[in-house]
């Protein structure tokens, strides 16, 4: 049996979400950092394993106290995420939806415009022979697109149409400051300038969660997320099927196109994938986690951690002449990524 519930989060005030570049130490330092505007999806993953735990009165437990370690790993799994070799799922948690933008007071839920709206995409039928061996296809033609004018990468849609420029939705603020770095002759060295994100006061995050046990509901509760301690009220309701959509792929039928797959999460997609689509649209997105190891056991020494880099094709691109079975697996599904319509 499977239990549903919606998981809302909205910033208590602006935050930060680290991306590629961060402000580094000593050498390495940056002057200028922009947060992503939206959480990678191991953090969405981090936040409900914690809740959970938190739940059951186990974020500091004894792992030599008897039947102790098997009911953590029961109730989160035994290893976090990863990208390619990753549990199917983790413990209860069974499944993750991608996560969206919603107007809870309107009850919509918002994702970002396709890259393709109001153009059509046209797909050659012939290739490009360069031997006997060697053939390319031809370069899809885009009818309606005007390089001067096009600008859907700045705008979200709804479910039922609604179009919001993104300016109406996330804001920014400028936090500048001063860091001691050793290696700077001058304190004007060490300045540096982050550029936090907002959400407007009537959006909050939201995603679809799938448990195979019952958790406790949570109304307003406060948890950490991102970088610089960015805090966020949080919510877990029992999913109202009344309300609130059952299935995210079936709220967004509206934007579904024929012969075209649109991303609702962002998409992890190995070099030969890529390689072999006819053609995708989309921007390229920085996904970097942090692995510990899982089979060092407990031990007075951290393990060390190491650092994984991904590029992800992000949501609200699109892919033309393939099929959803060839680049979904229900691991990267279950997590929010790879979702597509």
């Amino acid at each position: 049996m499977s239990y549903n519930y919606m998981v809302r989060l909205k910033p208590v005030d602006c935050y930060y979400f680290g991306g590629e570049t961060t402000l580094g130490e000593g050498e390495a330092q940056n002057y200028y950092v922009r947060s992503n505007r939206l959480p990678q999806v191991s953090a969405l993953v981090g936040i409900i394993r914690y809740e959970i735990l938190r739940q059951h009165g186990l974020l500091s437990y004894d792992p030599t106290q008897a039947g102790t370690l098997e009911k953590v790993e029961q109730l989160i799994g035994s290893q976090g995420f990863s990208m390619d070799k990753g549990p199917e799922t983790f413990g209860i948690i069974q499944k993750l939806s991608p996560l969206f933008v919603e107007n809870q007071a309107e009850g919509r839920f918002y994702t970002p415009l396709p890259l393709d709206d109001g153009m059509k995409v046209n797909l050659p039928d012939a290739v490009c022979s360069f031997s006997a061996s060697s053939t390319k296809a031809l370069p899809a033609e885009l009818e309606g697109y005007d390089p001067k004018k096009y600008d859907n990468y700045q705008y979200w849609v709804s479910g039922d149409g609604d179009k919001l420029a993104e300016d109406m939705i996330f804001y920014s603020r400028e936090q500048v400051g001063i860091t001691k770095n050793g290696k700077a002759e001058d304190e004007k060295d060490a300045f540096f300038k982050l550029i936090l994100m907002g959400l407007d006061d009537a959006f909050n995050f939201a995603f679809q969660l799938e448990t195979s046990e019952p958790i406790a509901e949570v109304r307003q509760g406060l948890c950490a997320l991102g970088g610089n301690r960015s805090i966020f009220r949080m919510d877990v309701t029992t999913l109202d099927e009344q309300k609130e959509p059952e299935d995210f792929c079936t709220y967004f039928r509206s934007l579904k196109r024929e012969g075209r797959l649109l991303l609702l999460g962002d998409a992890y997609l190995t070099d030969q994938e890529r390689d072999e689509l006819p053609f995708f649209w989309g921007e390229s997105t920085c996904n970097r986690y942090i692995v510990t190891p899982h089979n060092t056991g407990h031990h007075w020494k951290k393990p060390a951690k190491t650092a994984k880099l991904y590029y992800l094709l992000a949501r609200g691109g699109v892919i033309y002449g393939a099929q959803r079975g060839q680049l979904q697996s229900s691991r990267l599904c279950n997590v929010g990524l790879n979702i597509f319509i």
